[in-house]
């Protein structure tokens, strides 16, 4: 067999066992509604093999959210915030503006289903801690697009 067909099948095998691999490290995770709309997205972490997720500091997780946008909007928000102790705490994004590098192109249209894609990392000086974490999507006349919770546990890598 010639030497790039063996380097195509290396590649094809290495490409296979990553999709494998990313699939098994990727749930759907159990979130709560919390939109007010009685529509729960559906949503994707990885690596969040089980739950609570577990988070060691300094890692990035990548997040997909799967919703049906209730009206359109030009523009559109997002907020992280973490329930500690009762009290709900901003959450640094790295990206608030969910027009721009989240998957979707503004203006969107109601009616239609979305894929918002975003990261979430647990900073390295972030207390080894179990919160509830609340994540929302807002259209530029104030309605949520999403907004869901979901348990996440911090721990020391």
């Amino acid at each position: 067999m010639p030497r790039s067909t063996l380097l195509t099948l290396e590649w094809a095998v290495i490409a296979v066992a990553s999709t494998l691999l990313l699939h098994t490290l990727s749930e759907p995770v159990t979130v709560k509604d919390c939109s007010g709309r009685g529509e729960t997205p559906v949503v994707d972490i990885s690596p969040c093999p089980s739950e609570p997720c577990v988070f060691p500091r300094g890692i990035t997780a990548n997040v997909s959210v799967v919703f049906t946008a209730p009206a359109d909007s030009s523009t559109l928000t997002s907020h992280i915030y973490g329930y500690v102790a009762g009290i709900k705490v901003p959450w640094s994004m790295p990206n608030p503006d969910g027009c721009k590098d989240s998957g979707l192109t503004c203006p969107i249209k109601g009616g239609f289903k979305y894929t918002y894609l975003s990261t979430l990392s647990a900073p390295r000086d972030a207390p080894q801690v179990a919160i509830v974490v609340e994540w929302d999507l807002i259209g530029s006349n104030g309605e949520k697009f999403f907004c869901f919770d979901f348990p996440l546990e911090i721990v020391g890598n």
